[in-house]
């Protein structure tokens, strides 16, 4: 069992970082910690050896600080495997831990009003912004079940034919093809810059709702409007839930 034997200063060149340290930490942020807090928590060095158990990075901020001694717990007798195991637990103790959020931005809220803000916390303004964020957004609920949008007009009459597409893009391309293609190759690309067409579906949706009912189902038959989303997932229009149910041999469950 390791036993602290003493806490006292050591000077900085007769220790070191251990040599397998797996730990890659920020240095940066830590020197700034000490700058403005000083060394609050000593480091845990192994007597044997001097390499240093538990607060190599501190170490390398406080050299970067210029600093010449620094407060050591000394461990005796420790084997070569317990300073690995020590190194180990500290690094991995550290990442195990989890944090309120809500109370964590509560005080980082409460410190960035004060008059040296998020200085040496390890945070900043952006950390915050995000965090806030992240809270004000609740998880999303997934679930296999679809409900179709009900289709009702929201103006006094239909649009015009022509706001339902936007042909810009396609009619520069075909514009574009010079004439003295081959017909074949000049009918390919004029047939591949209607890709480009974009189908406007905010106003396919107002049309659909004043049209009656035959046109109506020719615009559900060429999905340009969803009301029933296992004819949207026969007509090939909408794979994914299908073919993740066929895939785990099951329907998700709701959730």
């Amino acid at each position: 069992m390791a036993t602290i034997r003493a806490t006292k200063q050591v000077p900085l060149d007769t220790i070191q970082t251990h040599p397998e340290n797996p730990n890659q930490g920020d240095v940066g942020a830590i020197t700034q910690s000490l700058k403005h807090h000083g060394q609050y928590r000593a480091i845990v060095v192994s007597e044997a050896t001097g390499n240093i158990v538990a607060g190599n990075h501190t170490y390398l901020a406080a050299k970067a600080n210029g600093e010449t001694k620094m407060l050591a717990h000394l461990i005796p007798n420790l084997s070569l495997e317990d300073e690995k195991r020590i190194m180990l637990a500290d690094n991995q103790y550290a990442r195990l831990a989890t944090s309120d959020d809500a109370l964590l931005v509560d005080l980082l809220t409460e410190l960035a009003a004060s008059d040296v803000g998020l200085v040496a916390t390890g945070y900043d303004g952006d950390d915050l912004d995000l965090m806030i964020a992240d809270l004000q957004h609740e998880d999303p609920v997934y679930t296999n079940k679809i409900e179709a949008p009900i289709y009702e007009p929201t103006e006094p009459v239909a649009p015009p034919i022509e706001e339902l597409i936007d042909r810009t893009r396609t009619d520069e391309l075909k514009a574009a093809l010079p004439d003295d293609l081959p017909d074949d190759l000049l009918a390919f690309l004029r047939s591949a810059a209607e890709r480009h067409t974009v189908l406007r579906y905010d106003r396919i949706a107002e049309y659909y709702a004043h049209a009656p009912a035959d046109v109506q189902r020719l615009f559900e038959d060429s999905v340009l409007v969803i009301v029933d989303f296992d004819q949207a997932i026969e007509q090939g229009f909408v794979r994914m839930e299908s073919e993740l149910a066929a895939l785990f041999g099951e329907e998700y469950p709701d959730a």
